[in-house]
């Protein structure tokens, strides 16, 4: 695939000494399946603030990882049902999400395996006699 041109939708200037202020997510509570992703997306005040990478942190990453995918986005991932929080910060300023994982969808006897870590987003999800796939590249191995 070749591209001709690309264009950039919006441009932040970021300006140097100019301090977060503001921290925003875009969920504050978050039900997700053991093995399921979620993303969740940061958004800073004011929006030309000099730092703009979002720190993410697990109460309790043995029921659910948070994974930086980008500056301000994040993927959330069920290990075990539960509950924890997630907390997103830049300098001093933070935001919390409240994390459920309910059990898994798959059939007993079933297990997902991740070929890498941490895993392209992706899950695995089986309702009502329908198996579903998601992700890309490397996020899904065996069952």
């Amino acid at each position: 695939m070749k591209f001709a041109t690309v264009e950039l939708n919006e441009g932040i200037d970021c300006l140097p000494k100019t301090e977060v202020t503001g921290l925003a997510l875009d969920q504050q509570e978050l039900t997700i399946p053991t093995h399921g992703r979620a993303t969740l997306n940061a958004t800073l005040a004011p929006l030309n603030s000099f730092e703009r990478e979002v720190a993410w942190v697990s109460s309790d990453p043995t029921v659910a990882e948070v994974r930086n995918i980008g500056e301000q986005v994040a993927i959330v991932v069920g290990k075990k049902p539960g509950k924890c929080t997630m907390t997103a910060s830049v300098d001093k300023v933070t935001q919390t999400c409240v994390v459920t994982v309910t059990p898994a969808t798959l059939p007993v006897g079933w297990k997902y395996h991740e070929l890498n870590a941490p895993a392209i987003p992706g899950s695995v999800d089986v309702s009502d006699g329908t198996f579903t796939l998601t992700g890309w590249g490397h996020a899904m191995t065996s069952f």
